[in-house]
């Protein structure tokens, strides 16, 4: 098995934005990075750019997963946020370098440099080892490792869709008990809210703000911000950090407003204790509503209407105020409150264990492709 390095079985050209971007799908496209994860993002075109073939290999070169490896794209111009592997030795058999490059992906990631925006070590890349076997080896082991990372990745797709439907079936489990209590019997009426539908006839709906204070959260300094401080910083995503003085002190919701989740799903935290940043709205509860009641009721507030802009998507204090939700009881919403902790907790243990597998099957194709690329292991080949 010879061993040689990087730059002189593949070429390496890091990729340029386009001078300029059109509308006109008759030019070359241009693969934002966005694209190729598979977002929903408008396609722009170009006439300029560097130009990456579906056979080439794209290094994302800056940015927190600098050093990751994509081989699925299509064929146009490169990110400009990527570098461009086009190999360059004519005994190298492409699916072999692309499972050879993946096993290497994590030393990639370890060796990059910057402190705000990490970026790929160009010198490290170029001098990174590469075996590289005879071409019979390297077809016997690419014809190995597809065939078996081909049955895990059939495996993870149906983990996969188990865990989506296990969400979908959690959000309809809390729609039906949110809007119509515990009780299959009930008599229903219409609450002239579109997304609530009907309701028990014994319910009302009430404004947001009627039932609870909300106000944004407050900005704080990334001076303010202590190692193994006492309290956490609280943010739309959650935890970002930790700070010696709070600003909330009793049980209180909060709900990311700024940020790609906001616009399709809402993040929600029940906190106590805190410093509450100003990407978050803090939710206290008066009297008349209990607060994991309200806590299951706002993940069903139709986000993706209410959200403003598009680059970042906001959802203001007043906004969230003035939408209606539905209201039972105080002791039907804890008895609600009460039912759901419970059944979500039961879905929840579902799904981490099903996302344990998912985890188990990833470290399994890397330690597979691992054996076979460096030689650990060779494929036995029957006579």
């Amino acid at each position: 098995m010879g061993k040689l390095r990087l730059k002189f079985v593949y070429n390496i050209k890091k990729a340029k934005l386009p001078s300029k971007f059109y509308d006109d799908n008759s030019l070359t496209p241009y693969l934002s990075m966005d694209y190729i994860r598979g977002k929903d993002v408008v396609l722009k075109y170009a006439e300029d750019g560097d130009l990456v073939e579906e056979d080439d290999i794209l290094l994302l070169w800056d940015g927190s997963k600098a050093g990751e490896i994509i081989l699925d794209h299509p064929k146009g111009y490169a990110p400009s946020t990527t570098a461009i592997l086009s190999k360059n030795h004519q005994k190298l058999i492409n699916d072999y370098g692309k499972f050879y490059l993946k096993f290497m992906e994590i030393e990639l990631k370890k060796n990059t440099n910057g402190m705000g925006i990490p970026h790929v070590d160009g010198n490290f890349l170029k001098s990174m080892p590469f075996l590289l076997p005879p071409i019979s080896e390297q077809k016997e082991i690419t014809n190995y490792l597809n065939k078996k990372c081909s049955d895990i990745n059939e495996i993870s797709h149906e983990i996969k869709e188990q865990v989506q439907i296990l969400k979908e079936y959690k959000l309809s489990l809390i729609s039906e008990v949110v809007t119509r209590g515990l009780d299959d019997n009930v008599s229903l009426k219409d609450s002239g809210v579109e997304w609530i539908d009907k309701i028990p006839e014994n319910w009302r709906t009430s404004k947001i703000k009627s039932v609870c204070s909300i106000n944004s959260g407050e900005y704080v300094s990334k001076n303010d911000y202590v190692d193994n401080g006492k309290y956490d910083i609280m943010g739309a995503n959650g935890k970002i950090g930790n700070i010696n003085k709070k600003n909330v002190y009793e049980e209180v919701l909060i709900m990311g407003r700024v940020g790609a989740k906001v616009k399709t799903t809402g993040t929600f935290f029940i906190v106590k204790d805190v410093w509450v940043s100003d990407n978050a709205l803090i939710i206290k509860n008066n009297t008349h509503i209990n607060l994991r009641f309200l806590y299951y009721v706002l993940k069903l507030l139709p986000y993706d209407l209410l959200a403003s802009g598009t680059a970042q998507p906001l959802i203001t204090a007043t906004t969230i105020k003035n939408q209606y939700i539905p209201l039972p009881s105080l002791k039907e919403q804890e008895e609600i409150a009460e039912y759901l902790d419970e059944k979500v907790s039961s879905i929840d243990e579902v799904i981490a264990l099903k996302e344990e597998q998912l985890e188990v099957l990833k470290e399994y194709e890397k330690s597979l492709i691992y054996e076979y690329v460096t030689g650990k292991k060779e494929v036995m080949v029957d006579d």
